[in-house]
């Protein structure tokens, strides 16, 4: 009798077991830097902040930063394209962080 209680426990524990197949933390969701934190990661890594922020001043457009970035990885820069499309964002709608890396008030 002993015995086929254990069997019945193993069982049971094997049935609990397949119902959560494959129990893992939640997977972790890189955060997208701000504008500030990719300024600095990729853009600051070679330049100047008085280079950049000289062309922020000028109030360059999504085409020409485009351009820029483009021109940036063919010299050697690593930005993923997630990356590039953001930096673009960030750095043609003069975003409050990267304003505010520049000292430039709105």
């Amino acid at each position: 009798m002993k015995r086929k209680n254990n069997r019945s426990l193993n069982i049971l524990t094997v049935f609990f077991l397949l119902q959560f197949p494959f129990i893992h933390p939640a997977p972790t969701i890189a955060a997208t830097p701000t504008c500030g934190e990719l300024v600095k990661s990729k853009c600051l890594a070679c330049h100047y902040e008085t280079r950049i922020c000289q062309k922020i001043k000028k109030g360059r457009g999504k085409g020409s930063w485009k351009k820029t970035i483009k021109a940036m990885i063919r010299h050697g820069a690593v930005i993923g394209k997630a990356d590039q499309k953001h930096l673009i964002t960030c750095l043609s709608t003069a975003d409050s962080k990267v304003l505010e890396l520049c000292g430039i008030k709105k």
